[in-house]
């Protein structure tokens, strides 16, 4: 084991440097070619300010979160040319609409590619309807079903998680799929290559998808051709171009291992060293991971298809006749009406009528633990910025509505909306033990100070603030009520939210909630909470951050 310094630098970070030179180049070129035929009259200035207000309009009309418009109005308003142009170039780009419409069109087919079975429906609607109805929000609007009889591990550290995965894929028999925001082609990443090589020479199908941004600094020129040579087929997702582009604004920051359609992993780590503690640059790293195997790893297979041929606009009935097979008439949709669940309460409910303050009987967390014994429901779903479902937050939001007893967060970076925050706050003042865990040692230090300005406005609703000491925690986890857990690659962040394409699963009942709480039960002795410290701030750093908070939709 070995301890680099922090900043590091990669194979392909030279790449990086001139795409933005050249990036910044080309909007000075074209301010300078507009300035230049200004003839004086104050017609281009005027044309310039009716051009900013319509566009104001056209930003403010759009059905986003207001945080992220507040940013681009601002900048039109007091510097229209820039403004204008930078948003032509990225939000208001011709190129984005066409990308939307062919990622909008794979979507629209999975619903006939994972349907919904309605015993496992019926099944999950006999424990409890409000879990129902958080299932159910993904199943509609996402598009991705629940399951039954799925099992499922989890991996209180990323180093559990690789291990595991390297013996499965040497048991690999028809197909791998790697989907990764960062590839690192070094230790940690090697006895992996070595598999994938072997597995490629016996007719294994193996393919990998990699982020062009995340991978650049880890990755040489040389990697996808010395893949390549091995049989093994790569594609990096939207590769970097020194050419305006708001696609750019948009990454893959999935991570995915699916093994002939019947194992599957995702959570938090990369393939990378330093998630793996062969590098330290910032004490130890905190990454956790799940391993799904049975009939949920569908959904999974259905992300990574979808991406693999969406990116070249290809067709994928091919892919879906080879890997996704037709399913069952039995598990085509249909409407789950167990009896009597049309009387049926939920728990939430009877505790409404019992009264909150009646602290006699059972809690939420001890009747569905009884509801949901020798069950688990796996749902693994995926958000995309190409429609306006904000699946990964509305996720969230959904779980902190439903909670009575506690909701435990674990996210690296913390910038919310003011819908997430007031409900986060309004869960606490329920009573509800609201936890947000963050990092103590952070890897990027504005990020740092802009998770920081919003601790104030949480602290004064009732959440409690706990940094992780032992180093950095890049966990992306949430328990709740001992009957529902996330784990998967979303941040608590406005990229991970509306920016990224993103994975999760989402687990109800089962081995993975009880051993998710007690990890954080474990987390909590190490971490130091920081709820009182941040009660009461002085005027300057309440000035300074919100600033932060002005820039944080751009970060």
């Amino acid at each position: 084991m070995r301890v680099e310094q922090k900043y590091n630098v990669g194979n392909s970070i030279g790449r990086i440097f001139f795409v933005a030179v050249f990036m910044t180049f080309q909007v000075w070129l074209m301010v300078s070619i507009i300035t230049h035929y200004d003839d004086g009259s104050g017609i281009l200035d005027k044309t310039i300010q009716l051009i900013a207000f319509l566009i104001v309009l056209r930003v403010y009309g759009q059905h986003k979160n207001a945080a992220n418009k507040m940013p681009w109005i601002i900048l039109i308003l007091i510097f229209p040319l820039l403004g204008i142009l930078l948003w032509s170039l990225t939000s208001g780009s011709l190129l984005l609409v066409r990308k939307k419409k062919h990622f909008l069109k794979y979507d629209a087919e999975l619903q006939e590619i994972l349907p919904q079975s309605q015993e496992a429906a019926c099944a999950l609607a006999a424990t409890d309807r409000g879990l129902l109805e958080e299932s159910r929000y993904v199943t509609e609007h996402g598009r991705f079903p629940v399951y039954q009889g799925t099992s499922a591990r989890y991996f209180p550290e990323a180093e559990q998680g690789r291990l595991s995965q390297i013996e499965d894929l040497r048991r690999a028999e028809h197909f791998i799929f790697l989907e990764y925001f960062a590839i690192e082609d070094r230790e940690s990443f090697a006895p992996i290559r070595e598999i994938l090589y072997q597995k490629a020479e016996e007719g294994v199908d193996v393919r990998i998808l990699y982020d062009d941004i995340g991978s650049a600094s880890m990755l040489s020129f040389r990697f996808v051709k010395l893949m390549e040579s091995h049989g093994i087929r790569c594609r990096d997702f939207n590769p970097i171009s020194p050419f305006f582009s708001i696609f750019m604004n948009n990454r893959d920051h999935r991570k995915m291992t699916i093994i002939d359609g019947k194992i599957g992993y995702t959570g938090g780590y990369n393939l990378a060293n330093e998630y793996f503690g062969f590098v330290k640059p910032y004490g130890h790293w905190k990454d956790t991971g799940v391993r799904l195997e049975g009939e949920a790893v569908r959904s999974m297979t259905a992300m990574f298809l979808e991406m693999w041929n969406a990116m070249r606009r290809e067709d994928w009935t091919a892919d879906l006749t080879k890997y996704l097979p037709a399913v069952s008439d039995e598990n085509r949709p249909g409407v789950c009406v167990p009896a009597g669940v049309g009387e049926q309460k939920s728990v939430s409910a009877d505790r409404r009528e019992t009264g909150l303050g009646d602290q006699t009987g059972p809690t939420r967390s001890a009747q569905l633990g009884r509801a949901l014994a020798g069950q688990c429901f796996v749902q693994p779903y995926a958000d995309t910025p190409m429609d306006e479902e904000q699946t990964g937050e509305n996720v969230i939001m959904n779980i902190l509505s439903m909670a009575q007893d506690y909701v435990w967060i674990s996210t690296p970076y913390l910038v919310l909306s003011d819908e997430m925050a007031r409900a986060l706050t309004l869960a606490a003042k329920r009573g509800v033990d609201v936890r947000i865990l963050t990092p103590g040692i952070p890897d990027k230090k504005i990020v740092y100070q802009i998770t920081r300005s919003y601790y104030g406005a949480l602290v004064a609703g009732g959440v409690r603030i706990f940094e992780y000491t032992p180093g950095f925690n890049h966990a992306k986890m949430t328990v709740s009520d001992d009957a529902t857990a996330v784990v998967g690659s979303i941040n608590l962040d406005f990229r991970s939210l509306y920016l990224h394409f993103e994975d999760a699963v989402l687990f109800h009942g089962g081995q993975v909630v009880s051993d998710v709480k007690q990890d954080f039960q474990h987390i909590w002795p190490q971490s130091l909470e920081v709820t009182e410290r941040y009660a009461h701030r002085g005027l300057g750093l309440r000035i300074w951050q919100s600033v932060l908070r002005l820039i944080a939709p751009l970060t």
